[in-house]
């Protein structure tokens, strides 16, 4: 007796089924499996982040508590500055005979912070010493002029520093000098207080040891 076509049909779609519900079957195992490996992976970055954000809050407040014997902390525009006026002259970067015994005080305070900051660093971590001059609105200078005053007035401290053999730890200290001019965040309105130094001291994040 000659078979119809349909008597191979069924078998051939119960095969079908059997082979379709085997690979949705390992598909679903393996979606199991990335899905835990990603949950995994998500709490191991979890952990990490956290670790980091307590290591750098406690890098922060270990920074702010820096002597305040010669710095102001404003902890508005996250920044130092001197608590003693620096008098440069008018139109000068020169720095006054008066003014050098504390500048001095100053970089040494900064280095002695910096390499506590070294011997505790728990983070492959770095830190960035940027000295900003500022100078005030003058009349008869231009904006150029002043811009190259202020950086001329920051210069002028880190050079007094070297001078004295006040250095910083290049493998983790980089020092940059900077110059605001008559621009930059957080001016006082009372122009002649302008004219001075600020210093900022900003943790370059690496990785957990």
């Amino acid at each position: 007796m000659k078979k119809r076509k349909t008597d191979f049909f069924w078998p051939s779609y119960s095969d079908l089924m059997t082979s379709l519900f085997f690979i949705m079957l390992v598909l679903f195992v393996f979606a199991d499996i990335n899905n835990k490996r990603a949950n995994k992976e998500l709490e191991a970055a979890k952990k990490v982040t956290e670790e980091q954000l307590t290591k750098i809050k406690e890098m922060k407040e270990s920074v702010e508590k820096i002597d305040s014997t010669y710095f102001r902390y404003d902890s508005i525009n996250k920044r130092f500055s001197l608590k003693q006026k620096i008098n440069f002259p008018e139109n000068k970067s020169d720095i006054n005979n008066r003014d050098t015994a504390y500048l001095l005080a100053v970089g040494r305070e900064l280095q002695s912070t910096l390499d506590f900051l070294k011997q505790k660093n728990k983070l492959n971590a770095t830190y960035v010493l940027i000295l900003e001059g500022m100078a005030s609105k003058d009349k008869k200078a231009s904006d150029a002029f002043n811009y190259a005053l202020s950086y001329k007035r920051a210069l002028a401290v880190r050079n007094l520093w070297e001078e004295r053999k006040i250095y910083f730890d290049t493998s983790f200290i980089d020092v940059q000098i900077a110059g605001s001019g008559i621009s930059g965040i957080g001016r006082s309105e009372q122009e002649e207080t302008n004219q001075q130094l600020l210093i900022h001291i900003i943790p370059k994040i690496g990785e957990i040891k």
